[in-house]
């Protein structure tokens, strides 16, 4: 028996609650015959796919709890055992847990907990944590804690998770933990940078943190451990970081054969608290590469782009969203960071780059809504004062990066749901042709607005380039994948858009491109600085595969908005005049999409 299965509660779901002796006496009669016939290995829910039934495997108590510990409990294979405790420390103790499962696919198992902490002076918190095993056998653990007290409270609790790699011997070398630290607590600034530095003591100041365990001088279990992220909840779907919390965190391997991760910290009055696992068997990534450190740093898994179970939180600071801040933060479901990956860097090795990206997509799988697309509660200063809009509309740019990702993932792992949901993106922009959403041109061409308002036609926004540039790309690729000629007409519709109206582009005064074609029928307002530059520049990579004559516009509109940055001193290596590797960063500053 191991340490998992001695001394713990069985689990009784909340609305077990018995209205009878009788009914309870019936209860327990059935939980012992239960126990009795059914076979020590067993699916928990008989909606558990029979793919994932071959390979990854649930015991009938597969989670437990006493007053101070939580466990969690799979199997890869059905034959060893992996498990993950949660453990609570004083003053607080578990009070009450409901749990519920759902299963996606092959994609993920996932168990979805909502705990009730308590101290002895009554005070409460709430904890909510999910589980998740991929389909590759990696655990992902994501918890959040929420004090609605006006008081602040202690928090003390540590993550050990055991595999059937992990060993515990003196003569063993001692796991290697690196941090992901800033240079200065103002991660907003550009002179903030992030590094990964060795941590000897295998601790950190609550940071981001890479932990690798080697048996024979071969890299096995590994663990990626996210930030710990304090923050309170504001109004327009914003979240705000706090930056005057403290935290340690420890790492070790215990006797006990388990990584044992420690987190100490306040959680302030009305505010709550996000950290997040990734836990394997294997090693997760060659940390010491110097490829691998780049996308861990550009990507940015400390705060600037904060990441949790729904996906990536990018911060506001100059978004034009209303209550934006340097600590505010908005839900990015245009996963535009996992599609990256997918497109630049991702290997067959690259298991956490795997994981997040399996992640993003269940994200956008449990929260796209009746319609088919997302939206994240945000409100755009801008929208509200120009056309009276706030979030309920359909934004062509985010959704359409969403489903480009989902393209990928298809592409590489042969996720037919995700193609499905992409098609249905693909459905939304060719009804905003077919609805009026859109600007007709000479040539039959149509120029999708950036935002439909579904409910609201009469209300017409602007068409920007760079929202142009990318439908087009989405649906041309969807045509090719799906073989639907909608889709490919539809992107010749945009393309043939663009051209006719590429001289209009141009701002004369600035030397800049213009941002979009507004409702008024003009063209205006300030382009963003480099977005709009690498996505022409993505088009013509992208496009080159899929038309036998470049479009007129690309290299048009792509040598005078390169001039502009040219002059600026941003590009130093032109795209569209001239030839060489462009040795500046892909992007200098992220930009509002």
């Amino acid at each position: 028996m191991n340490k998992i299965e001695k001394n713990k509660t069985k689990i009784v779901k909340k609305n077990w609650k018995m209205q009878s002796l009788w009914q309870y006496i019936a209860a327990v009669f059935m939980f012992v015959f239960a126990i009795i016939i059914f076979p020590a290995y067993t699916a928990i829910s008989p909606e558990l796919p029979e793919e994932l039934q071959s390979h990854i495997v649930f015991s009938k108590n597969f989670l437990e709890w006493s007053t101070h510990s939580i466990d969690f409990q799979y199997s890869p294979d059905g034959e060893n055992s992996r498990y993950v405790t949660i453990d609570i420390e004083d003053p607080f103790k578990v009070n009450n847990i409901d749990f519920s499962t759902e299963f996606y696919n092959v994609l993920c198992c996932e168990v979805i907990l909502n705990v009730e902490l308590v101290d002895p002076a009554r005070n409460t918190i709430q904890c909510d944590i999910w589980f998740r095993v991929l389909d590759n056998s990696d655990l992902m653990v994501f918890l959040e804690y929420t004090n609605k007290d006006d008081r602040n409270l202690p928090l003390n609790y540590a993550i050990k998770y055991h595999d059937e790699n992990i060993i515990f011997d003196e003569n063993v070398e001692k796991p290697k933990v690196k941090v992901f630290r800033y240079s200065g607590s103002d991660y907003w600034e550009d002179t903030t940078k992030l590094s990964i530095i060795d941590t000897l003591e295998g601790e950190s100041f609550g940071e981001a943190m890479y932990g690798q365990y080697t048996s024979n001088h071969n890299p096995t279990s590994s663990f990626f451990k996210g930030n710990l992220f304090p923050f309170k909840v504001s109004e327009y779907g914003i979240i705000h970081h706090i930056d005057s919390v403290e935290a340690t965190t420890y790492t070790e391997l215990n006797q006990d054969s388990e990584w044992k991760i420690s987190n100490h910290t306040t959680l302030l009055e009305h505010s709550s608290l996000r950290d997040w696992y990734v836990l394997s068997a294997s090693s997760l990534m060659d940390i010491e590469s110097a490829v691998t450190q780049r996308v861990m740093l550009i990507t940015d898994f400390g705060l600037k782009k904060n990441y949790f179970q729904d996906g990536f939180y990018y911060t506001t600071y100059f978004s034009g969203y209303k209550n934006e801040s340097p600590q505010g933060f908005y839900w990015d479901y245009s996963m535009y960071a996992p599609r990256s990956f997918l497109e630049y860097y991702y290997n067959e090795d690259e298991r956490f780059l795997y994981d997040i990206c399996i992640n993003s997509f269940y994200a956008l799988v449990k929260t796209q809504n009746n319609d088919g697309y997302w939206t994240n509660g945000t409100v755009s200063k801008w929208l509200a004062e120009e056309y009276g809009i706030e979030d309920r509309y359909f934004d062509t740019r985010f959704c359409t990066d969403a489903a480009l990702f989902m393209l990928r993932l298809y592409e590489n792992f042969d996720i037919k749901l995700a193609k499905e949901m992409s098609c249905k993106i693909g459905d939304l922009l060719v009804d905003g042709i077919r609805k009026g959403f859109c600007y007709e041109t000479s040539n039959y061409g149509f120029m999708l607005q950036d935002y439909f308002i579904f409910d609201r036609p009469e209300i017409k926004v602007h068409s920007s380039l760079n929202h142009l540039l990318n439908e087009s790309s989405f649906l041309m690729l969807l045509g090719e994948i799906t073989d639907v000629e909608t889709y490919t007409n539809a992107s010749v519709r945009i393309i043939n858009s663009i051209n006719a109206t590429d001289n209009f582009w141009r701002n004369l005064d600035t030397h800049d491109l213009h941002y979009a074609r507004l409702p008024s029928g003009k063209y205006g307002l300030q382009d963003y600085l480099t977005l709009t530059y690498f996505d022409l520049i993505r088009f013509k990579s992208f496009i080159k595969n899929y038309m036998d004559e470049e479009p007129q516009f690309v290299q048009n509109l792509g040598k005078w908005k390169e001039d502009f940055l040219i002059k600026k001193n941003i590009v130093h290596s032109p795209k569209f005049t001239g030839t060489g590797e462009d040795l500046s960063p892909l992007v200098k500053k992220d930009e509002k999409k």
